[in-house]
């Protein structure tokens, strides 16, 4: 098999939801899919107990933790800043504590974020490996995610995070929709490194409509069919790789009244399920 299809927690909220979070813990039961990957947020920080306890009684099970996205803002002045930096290993040791109570494999990481995104990357390449061993602590391997750029593009930045790390664990997490912002998809396939790696790469599977950095798609968590990616030609490259990647839907199942919709989602889970062999 050459990939496991996964479905993010993020699809069962809004901001909403997010601090109601028990809601989500109702909504996850309406979905006929075992495999999950958990977002954390930062309103959640003083209840992951409550977190941990509602998801893990869910029967479900949860392959993927995705970080908190803000860590990777933290580093950005470098490990001078002193308490910059050691608060965001604070938070990523606590997501990683999470993760390990709930059995996952793998850490997604936004090294790179706003308000600097990419401006200040040498100092955030600093951190590739403490929190590539963060994660092996709690029984994961890192997966940094490519996250729209200001100066360079996420895969080129990915690749020096790759080369940053002297262990060979640290991995990738490719989110199509960014990858598409920057108008980069079809350079997937011709990345060689990106299907060499230790720990194959990660997928997140949302759709992108319209032009290159066209910045209204930040509000936008479009299913697969609903923009301009070939997801086909992705999955039959995934299939041809040989290696067992991670897929995660992450498309929102959130109608705009606040319901959730499940069937959605499951069309989606399925159909991607339907093109990886």
């Amino acid at each position: 098999m050459s990939g496991e299809v996964i479905c993010s927690t993020g699809v069962l909220v809004n901001r909403d939801i997010i601090e109601n979070y028990t809601i989500a813990f109702d909504y996850i039961k309406q979905l006929d899919q075992s495999l999950f990957e958990i977002i954390l947020y930062p309103q959640w920080r003083d209840n992951y107990k409550e977190i941990i306890k509602g998801f893990g009684s869910s029967g479900k099970i949860f392959k993927i933790l995705h970080c908190e996205k803000k860590i990777g803002s933290f580093f950005a002045n470098g490990p001078e800043e002193m308490d910059e930096w050691q608060e965001g290993i604070r938070i990523l040791e606590a997501n990683c504590l999470v993760g390990q109570e709930l059995g996952t494999e793998k850490a997604v990481l936004h090294l790179w974020e706003l308000p600097y995104s990419d401006e200040k990357i040498e100092n955030n390449l600093k951190a590739v490996e403490q929190c590539s061993h963060i994660a092996e602590k709690y029984g994961m391997h890192l997966c940094v995610e490519t996250i729209p750029c200001k100066v360079s593009s996420p895969l080129k930045v990915l690749k020096r995070v790759v080369d940053s790390d002297s262990t060979g664990e640290c991995s990738v997490t490719l989110d199509l929709k960014h990858i598409a912002y920057h108008g980069d998809v079809d350079k997937i396939y011709h990345e060689s490194w990106i299907w060499k790696l230790k720990n194959p790469a990660h997928f997140h599977i949302r759709d992108y409509i319209g032009e290159p950095f066209d910045s209204t798609i930040f509000s936008t968590s479009l299913h697969p069919g609903e923009g301009n990616i070939d997801f086909a030609k992705l999955f039959s490259f995934i299939n041809k790789s040989g290696d067992k990647h991670t897929i995660t839907l992450e498309a929102s199942g959130i109608r705009i009244d606040g319901s959730f919709n499940a069937q959605k989602v499951m069309t989606s889970l399925n159909w991607i399920k339907d093109n990886i062999s």
